[in-house]
């Protein structure tokens, strides 16, 4: 058995520990004069939650597209499975339908 020696560091690893709360910053898009909310939640609860109170408080309807890193958040994503960070941010954008015409 072996004990460091001179020239040698031990590291302390310390297993890194999340906290079970999460805070998520919705920026506004479709409106310029509405500034950014901030929600805390815990990180295994459905975002589709977090989206309803962001409806109800900013009074939008079912047409503002909520996106995560540019990908839509789906009704079953969460914290967690999106593997979202504290303090990261959900954009909500107007719908945008349509597309080229001939």
């Amino acid at each position: 058995m072996s004990t460091p020696g001179e020239g040698e560091e031990v590291e302390d690893k310390k297993p890194i520990v999340q906290s079970r709360y999460i805070t998520i910053k919705v920026n506004s898009n479709y409106k310029q004069d509405e500034n950014a909310v901030f929600f805390k939640i815990k990180r295994n609860v459905k975002l589709k939650v977090l989206i309803r109170a962001y409806r109800e408080r900013q009074s939008v309807d079912d047409s503002i597209v909520y996106l995560y890193n540019g990908t839509k958040i789906g009704d079953e994503d969460t914290p967690d499975s999106l593997e979202m960070e504290d303090v990261d941010e959900i954009d909500a954008m107007a719908a945008m339908d349509g597309g080229a015409s001939d």
